[in-house]
């Protein structure tokens, strides 16, 4: 073990939570902590014939964590490897990669693209890779339309103030509903549709507000349904454009978070009478079809109608 390895017991008890780890037949796991491979404490133990490898350790806020099959560590064999990448070689590549915080779904990507590119394009064996961050979880409030009761606006409001995480507000009568509550005057951001860059219809992307306390003050139904949109094309939040819309803004806080809570008033605009479908309105179509998007990957949804 050199310089660039550390025992998982030399570190402080400032831990997360505990892992289990049973491996049979495999590479190691990779655990990088404070951008140092640690050599995890490992048991073996043998089962109906069969040796398997046990580690009971401690998880740190920030450790990463990789688990790849045998395909990874023989690509490049016989050629810019003699021996194959290696399980040594794979782990300070991926030491390396992880001084930049970028998240799991980046770290597994480069680690795949480099095994692809040592097999030249096509794998001669079974190549697996899955990368592991920890982190705190990510957690964010959207309230969306003023209650059925307009006793219950100041209700609405303070569940969202004071709301851990991530503060949305998508819809501007509850933007002046909010304002009106907490006090604060409501600044629209106006810009002509062609300077709303970042999108293939930039006259359709509403306005940005800004409430103090609040992350994202938005238009209500156009923002929904183009988040919703967006969240049909889209699997993770790289594959967002980096504009700064409301729209693609929503969509990268709904991917963003891990868990999402929707404050929504039942309230119907007169206004808006002629977008209930199907005997719902318009946005509560929309925010079904967040929430479906959201749920299938694995999101942790709560929904609370006032």
């Amino acid at each position: 073990v050199d310089n660039s390895y550390r025992c998982l017991a030399s570190y402080p008890s400032v831990y997360f939570a505990v892992a289990y780890l049973v491996e049979y037949d495999t590479p190691p796991l990779i655990l990088i902590r404070d951008n140092q491979v640690v050599e995890l404490p490992v048991t073996e133990r043998v089962i109906a014939g069969r040796t398997i490898c046990e580690s009971r350790f401690a998880l740190k806020d920030g450790d990463y964590m990789v688990m790849i099959s045998d395909g990874y560590i023989h690509a490049g064999v016989g050629g810019l490897y003699r021996l194959g990448w290696g399980w040594k070689n794979i782990a300070l590549a991926a030491r390396r990669w992880v001084a930049t915080r970028g998240d799991a779904y980046q770290l597994t990507r480069a680690l795949s693209k480099t095994c692809l590119k040592l097999y030249n394009g096509s794998p001669g064996d079974d190549a697996t890779v899955v990368g592991m961050w920890v982190r705190q979880a990510c957690a964010a409030t959207v309230l969306t339309g003023p209650p059925s009761d307009p006793k219950l606006d100041s209700l609405a409001v303070s569940r969202l103030i004071s709301a851990k995480g991530i503060k949305v507000i998508c819809g501007g009568t509850t933007a002046q509903m909010a304002a009106r509550e907490l006090g604060q005057k409501l600044v629209v951001k106006w810009r002509a549709p062609g300077q709303r860059s970042g999108s293939s219809s930039p006259s359709k992307i509403p306005p940005i507000a800004c409430l103090e306390g609040v992350d994202v003050v938005t238009e209500g139904v156009l923002s929904l349904s183009s988040a919703a949109e967006r969240l049909r094309t889209t699997e993770t939040i790289h594959d967002l454009p980096p504009a700064q819309d409301a729209c693609t803004r929503l969509a990268r806080i709904l991917l963003k978070a891990d868990e999402i809570h929707f404050i929504v008033g039942d309230a119907i605009n007169p206004q808006q009478l002629a977008d209930v479908v199907r005997g719902k309105p318009m946005r509560q179509i929309y925010l079904e079809e967040i929430m479906e998007q959201l749920k299938r990957r694995n999101k942790l949804i709560s929904v609370e109608h006032l």
